[in-house]
């Protein structure tokens, strides 16, 4: 195209065109809506102006009409009804001036309506002027009247919001509504009614179920008040008042009784409305948090009474707060069931509680309790993450204490300690014999609250939970007792061949009719026949624990639960006096009793297909039984054969433990298999020797998983080589060893140097190895050298000292230490040493109890334990929560609490300052020097595979065999050279010898030999190198022979090969003697 002006012009593409069409109608349609909205605005604006003409003229009128009456004095309840109520319900009837804005002259009008309305009440029920009188009038005066106190009712509670959001709404005010509201809804206030009481009373019961059921807004209204309460006026007597009204008026729906009722459909719906009123106080009047605390004090004893809550009462409050389950709201991350159950707890006295009450109040803080499962859930994963981020800072963990509640987190705490006050306690479990719920709701509801505190306790978790049920004295027994007459305990004897005890512990170990009879005497309900004798000759097994935690009832499982929780803790504060000696809580036949039953239950539930619904029981009674074996290793009160009972049906192979224990270490929980769970949780099922060997498996495995990806393992090309003198072995390994981590478990070659400088000859295919990690241990060991020190007692076990950590390189050497122990461990190399079973307690991550304190500082421990057991004041030896340490010269002041030396130990407080004591010396002391050691013995043996044993087995497994060995079985793996064979005559010589020698001097000539008085722990035959017997050729002439004389020269060793170099001598006498004195002179390369 061309235009006319003589410019071209494009035309607009199809799509272009549309999209402008498309723009253009939108635009008309906006202009239609626009206009017809500003219509609608215009047409409400001009209603609302004329309604509010209206309702300003009708108000006016109103006014006149008041004046009119106030001067005339004089008005029937008709015409009050008519004139002046019909008016004011009319321009109140939108409430939301009430709500938003106030103006004097509304409010004034309010409470001149409220103070005429309750000044006709008071006129006398027979004169005409009474307003009340309509409610026994004609049906249409009796429904007018019922629809006017309705909405008066609806007022009132606006008002009590109004309060909330305008500081117009005079303290007066809200008086003067909730005196009218009391005053409407109780006929027994309406003056002259007296002999129409039944009359009266169905209709204020109908007015109260219809307020009860939430239509007025009152309970929402009274939730605002209750929230934005303030405390500082409380005390007034104008907000005693209305506080009183309103809490009076919130429990008033249960105050009416069906007999009351002359509506026979009121009485059959009579549950259904009080369920409804008490749903009512329990979303709306039980949410609010600490209520018992925002009200005024003069009220607390009054609401806490008894009588305020008729039973009734509190059987439909304490139902109902079943319901608030439901919610899911929160009040500073707090949610509305845990301020249910607070209020709960602070409104009931358990003491004066009936038996259905106690019923009920036990089910619904039950119920409350575990309602609050999500909420404990999500802040425990919180916790968990702040954990795993590694980041110990206190800002940090303020800052998710906030993150979780703060403020008002500590204040639901706080309000839980009534529930688990000793009187309260004790309480409960009286009110358990004598009531139907019993023990089983008793143990639900504290392992509830004991998860609760766990979680939600920032300072202190579940400690001051555990620390009063586990120290109340009937708890224990009592639920213990219970367990036991609910599966109807029976211990059945195991076949003879199974085993039996060792002959040292039958004498001690005696169990038979004197359990039975001990049990019959506690649980006064059990039969004679449940419980058969246990005899020295079997082993324990309990029947009706085979089936593992599946076999126990719910409450069973609840009860047992719970007593595992406090019973460990409890063990974990027990002394050996008052366990072993006063046997308290139980005797020592009700421990073994435990103890076995424990095991087994335990045992036989790792078996189980859906073990984790179990995993609460599972954990408790985990941690219940590993206490008791500890406490068993370290001074037993079981048969040996009581730990072992449950696996000797059934032995898993060797190879394949050691797999499943592996898996089960980097498993999650409840996903391990059934045996690498037992290995992990409880080995000791397994006898020693089978642990062992699969510890050695262990460390089999780890030499081929090197081996497959390259590393050295054994000697030749590629070894570590390492000069070391002998005067100075422990500086020159430490030097050349101790910056190589986990390539200490390579092959190192050892070449010696001699006093003189000078390469001693000889090639380490081993031995040499062996010589120079046995020399290292026995120097850097010895109390000398400044880095450990012995114990007081009769085994002289070695512990770090304490100032190790101070010395230069001290930590540094620790941990090479610690590497050493682990290579000794890694290549089954004794080492003759014994360390403390406390030093090994804190290596395997053990709890150490108080006693363990003895073997360390045995005047140290009986000072506490005189202080514990103190009957007078002890403020008067003028003690605080300090101690005083000498390092070099120097003391030390040392807090055992924060600000210790500012807190006084008195009679209150001695048990913490013991604990605080004995946990300084066993733990906070050699911490570093602990810690320093387990990192070097970890990188070479995994914590995991330690977890086999127990304090007094590590010493074995590290130092082999305590009691005397076998000699049989060291002749069926010696190795002869030299010309001996086993038929040689000084040989068969020297073994009846070694036959005749006492213990200690046959312990001796093992030393002599491979620098090691002890065993291996598998025998001989994992002796490497071998025990071999080297015949030495004599230089003396034959006629010294021929003369009758016998060989002069002494026997010598090689401990870095384990050779005994042995002339032939041919009198027994003559090696006897030569052998004494080589053992007892020490002799060695040097000395023939």
């Amino acid at each position: 195209q061309v235009s006319l002006r003589g410019a071209s012009a494009k035309e607009d593409s199809r799509d272009v065109l549309l999209e402008k069409i498309a723009r253009d109608r939108a635009s008309r349609v906006l202009q239609r809506r626009t206009l017809a909205a500003t219509l609608t605005v215009q047409r409400i604006w001009r209603s609302r102006r004329a309604a509010r003409i209206a309702v300003n003229a009708i108000q006016l009128l109103w006014d006149e009409r008041v004046e009119e009456i106030h001067r005339s004095g004089i008005v029937s309840a008709e015409a009050f009804a008519d004139d002046i109520l019909r008016p004011f319900i009319f321009f109140t009837r939108n409430l939301s001036w009430l709500t938003r804005s106030f103006f004097v002259k509304d409010l004034q009008r309010v409470s001149i309506c409220f103070q005429a309305l309750l000044q006709s009440v008071n006129f006398p029920g027979v004169n005409a002027r009474n307003f009340c009188k309509l409610a026994c009038g004609t049906p249409s005066r009796k429904a007018q009247w019922f629809y006017q106190v309705h909405r008066l009712l609806t007022i009132c509670s606006a008002i009590l919001i109004g309060r909330r959001r305008s500081d117009a709404v005079s303290t007066s005010l809200l008086a003067l509504a909730m005196r009218l509201l009391v005053t409407l809804t109780d006929s027994k206030l309406w003056n002259g009614f007296e002999d129409r009481q039944r009359e009266t009373g169905a209709v204020t019961s109908e007015i109260v179920q219809w307020f009860g059921a939430g239509n007025s807004g009152f309970y929402y209204a009274a939730h605002a008040y209750l929230m934005e309460g303030n405390t500082a006026d409380l005390e007034t007597k104008e907000s005693f008042l209305v506080t009183a009204s309103l809490i009076t008026m919130a429990f008033r729906p249960f105050h009416a009784i069906a007999a009351e009722l002359s509506c026979q459909r009121y009485a059959r719906d009579l549950e259904d409305w009080k369920g409804k009123a008490a749903a009512q106080i329990c979303r709306h009047v039980l949410t609010v948090p600490c209520l018992i605390e925002r009200l005024p004090a003069g009220l607390v004893p009054a609401f806490q009474h008894e009588n305020v809550l008729a039973m009734k009462t509190k059987f439909f409050l304490l139902k109902q707060t079943f319901g608030i389950t439901v919610l899911s709201e929160k009040d500073s991350n707090v949610p509305h069931q845990a301020w249910s159950l607070t209020n709960v707890v602070s409104i009931v006295s358990v003491g004066s509680l009936s038996e259905p009450m106690y019923s009920h109040f036990v089910e619904a803080v039950c119920c409350l309790l575990h309602s609050m499962t999500p909420w404990i859930e999500e802040v425990r994963e919180r916790k968990r993450s702040y954990e795993d981020s590694g980041d110990e800072d206190t800002e940090d963990y303020t800052e998710l204490h906030s993150r979780c509640g703060g403020a008002a987190l500590d204040s639901f705490i706080r309000l839980l300690r009534p529930l688990f006050d000793q009187r309260q306690v004790l309480q409960l479990l009286e009110k358990a014999t004598s009531s139907s719920v019993g023990l089983p709701n008793i143990a639900r509801l504290y392992s509830y609250l004991l998860t609760t505190f766990s979680v939600l306790n920032f300072g202190g978790g579940a400690l001051p939970v555990l620390n009063v049920l586990a120290f109340t004295k009937e708890l224990l027994p009592q639920l213990w007792n219970w367990f036991m007459s609910s599966i109807q305990l029976k211990i059945v004897k195991m076949p003879e061949s199974r085993g039996a005890l060792p002959a040292k512990e039958q004498s001690s170990r005696q169990l038979s009719s004197k359990l039975a009879n001990t049990f019959l005497k506690r649980t006064k309900s059990a039969s004679s026949e449940s419980i058969s004798e246990v005899h020295d000759d079997g082993q324990w097994h309990i029947e009706q624990l085979k089936g593992g935690p599946a076999a126990l009832s719910e409450d069973a499982a609840s009860v047992l639960t719970l007593f595992c929780t406090l019973y460990a803790h409890l063990l974990l504060v027990l002394d050996d006096n008052e366990f072993y000696d006063k046997q308290v809580p139980f005797s020592i036949d009700e421990q073994r009793l435990i103890s076995a039953a424990l095991n087994t239950m335990l045992y036989h539930g790792f078996f189980l297909a859906g073990r984790t619904q179990y995993a609460t029981l599972m954990e408790a009674s985990t941690r219940c039984l590993r206490a008791l074996y500890e406490r068993d290793s370290r001074r037993s009160f079981c048969p040996a054969a009581l730990w072992l009972a449950p696996a000797t049906e059934m032995r898993p192979a060797i190879a394949a433990a050691a797999r499943a224990h592996e898996a089960a270490s980097v498993s999650k929980a409840g996903e391990a298999s059934a045996i690498g769970s037992i290995l992990t949780t409880m080995p000791h099922v397994l006898p020693f020797e089978e642990r062992v060997q699969i510890f050695r498996e262990f460390i089999n495995s780890d030499k081929t998983l090197r081996k497959i990806e390259g590393e050295i393992v054994g000697p030749g090309p590629g070894s570590i080589e390492i000069s070391i003198r002998r005067d100075r072995i422990v500086e020159d390994g430490f030097q050349q060893l101790g910056a190589l981590g986990a390539r200490f478990k390579g092959c190192i070659n050892v070449s010696f140097v001699n006093e003189h400088g000078l390469t001693e000859a000889g090639l380490d295919y081993g031995g040499l190895f062996k010589e120079f990690l046995t020399d290292l241990a026995k120097a850097a060991f010895d109390p000398g050298y400044g880095l450990f020190q012995q114990t007081a007692t009769e085994e002289r076990f070695l512990f770090p000292h304490p100032a190790a950590s101070s010395l230069g390189q001290g930590l540094r050497t620790i941990e090479f230490l610690g590497r050493i122990v682990g290579k000794a461990l890694y290549e089954g190399i004794l080492l003759e040493h014994l360390f403390s079973p406390v030093f090994v307690s804190k290596i395997l991550g053990r709890y150490c109890p108080i006693d363990d304190l003895s073997s360390l500082d045995g005047e140290l421990h009986r000072n506490l334990m005189y202080l514990k057991n103190y009957e007078g004041d002890v403020s008067d030896m003028a003690l605080d929560f300090t101690v005083t340490e000498e390092y070099f010269g120097k003391r030390k002041v040392i807090d055992l609490v924060q600000g210790g030396d500012k807190i006084p130990v008195t009679d209150a407080n001695k048990l913490q300052y013991v604990h605080a004591m004995a946990d300084y010396k066993l733990n906070r002391q050699v911490r570093p020097v602990v810690n320093a050691f387990v990192r070097g013995l970890t990188d070479l043996i995994s914590p995991s595979w330690l977890g086999l044993f127990n304090a007094k087995e590590f010493n074995q497994l590290l130092s082999g065999e305590e009691h005397d060995f076998d000699v049989n079985d060291l002749k069926a793996n010696t190795r002869y050279t030299g010309g001996y064979s086993v038929t040689s005559r000084t040989v068969k010589l020297f073994w009846e010898v070694l036959e005749q020698l006492d213990v200690k001097e046959r312990c001796a000539v093992l030393k002599f030999v491979t620098s090691c008085s002890r065993a291996p722990l598998l025998g001989f035959k994992h002796l490497q190198p071998p025990f071999t017997i080297h015949k030495v050729t004599s230089d003396a002439p034959v006629w010294t022979f021929l003369a009758g004389q016998d060989v002069d020269r002494l026997p010598s060793a090689s401990t870095c090969y384990n050779i005994l170099k042995l002339p032939a001598y041919r009198r027994i006498g003559t090696l006897r003697e030569k052998l004494q004195y080589a053992i007892r002179s020490n002799s060695g390369f040097e000395l023939s």
